[in-house]
C-alpha cells in the first residue's frame, strides 16, 4: 500500500509540474498574431497544448503546435475555433510581432507549384495530419525568374487591390465542381514554411475569354477568420500564361 501511495503522489508531482511547464509554454504565445492567413506548415510536431483567450468579446479555443526545424520564437501552428457548436476551426500560423517574417520581403522564393485537390476524396484541412494541405495532384512547378518575379509584384503591390467581379457572362472553367486549385509557394529559407491560395478560373460564354484570379488578401478580420481578396492576374502575362497552361492539362485530366 505505501508504495502504491509513493508511486501515486510521484506521478501526481510529475504530472502538475508537466501542466505547469505547458501552461508556462502556451502563456508565451498568448501575443502571437496570425499575419498572412495563407501561410501553412508541411511538418509539425505531434504535441498539442492549448489555451482560451478572447477577442471583440468572443471566446476562442486554440491549439498549439510546433513547426518541424522553425524556431518557436517566430512560428506556432495553431488551429483556432471558436467556442461555438457550430463554428467552424480555422488551421493557421501564427508569428512572434517581435520576431515577424514578411516571407515575400524577408525570404526567397525557391518555386511556386500549382495542385489540385479533389474534394470527393481529399480531407478538410482541418482534419489533415499536418497543418496544410495534402494535393491530391501536383500539376506544374515553376522556378523561372521572371514568373516569380510577376507573382511577388502581384501580391505586394498596392496597385493591385481591386478586388474581382464576376462578369454575369461568365462561369467557372476548373473541370467540376469536385475540383479545386491552389498555388503554392516554397521557400529557400524553409523546408516546412509555405504559402497557399486559392486559384479560380472563368470563362465567357460569349467570347471565350479566360479570366484568372487569386487570392491575395493576407491580413485575418480577427484572429483567424481570412479577409480575402481575390485578384485578377490580368497584367502580368508570363504569369497568366503558366497558369492558363496548367489549366488547359487540368481541364484534360483524366
Amino acid at each position: 500500500m505505501s508504495k502504491t501511495i509513493i508511486i501515486l503522489v510521484a506521478l501526481a508531482i510529475l504530472l502538475s509540474g508537466c501542466s505547469a511547464n505547458g501552461a508556462h509554454e502556451v502563456d508565451k504565445y498568448k501575443d502571437y498574431k496570425c499575419f498572412d492567413y495563407h501561410l501553412a506548415c508541411l511538418d509539425a510536431h505531434e504535441q498539442k497544448m492549448n489555451t482560451t483567450v478572447e477577442f471583440d468579446d468572443i471566446k476562442y479555443t486554440i491549439w498549439y503546435r510546433k513547426p518541424v526545424g522553425e524556431s518557436d520564437e517566430q512560428f506556432i501552428c495553431a488551429s483556432v475555433k471558436q467556442q461555438h457548436p457550430l463554428s467552424s476551426t480555422e488551421i493557421v500560423i501564427m508569428q512572434n510581432p517581435d520576431e515577424h517574417i514578411d516571407v515575400f520581403s524577408d525570404w526567397t522564393i525557391e518555386k511556386i507549384e500549382l495542385y489540385c485537390i479533389d474534394l470527393r476524396s481529399s480531407k478538410p484541412l482541418w482534419d489533415e495530419e499536418e497543418p496544410a494541405r495534402t494535393p491530391a495532384k501536383v500539376l506544374n512547378t515553376n522556378t523561372d525568374a521572371v514568373v516569380l518575379d510577376e507573382f511577388i509584384n502581384f501580391l505586394t503591390s498596392e496597385a493591385y487591390t481591386e478586388k474581382y467581379i464576376l462578369n454575369e457572362n461568365y462561369k467557372r472553367e476548373i473541370p467540376d465542381d469536385d475540383y479545386v486549385m491552389y498555388i503554392r509557394v516554397h521557400f529557400n529559407e524553409s523546408e516546412n514554411i509555405v504559402w497557399d491560395s486559392l486559384v479560380n478560373c472563368y470563362v465567357s460564354e460569349l467570347t471565350y475569354a479566360r479570366d484568372i484570379i487569386i487570392d491575395k488578401g493576407r491580413c485575418p478580420e480577427c484572429i483567424a477568420a481570412p479577409s480575402s481578396l481575390t485578384v485578377s492576374i490580368e497584367d502580368f502575362p508570363n504569369l497568366q500564361k503558366w497558369i492558363s497552361g496548367t489549366i488547359d492539362a487540368l481541364i484534360n485530366m483524366d
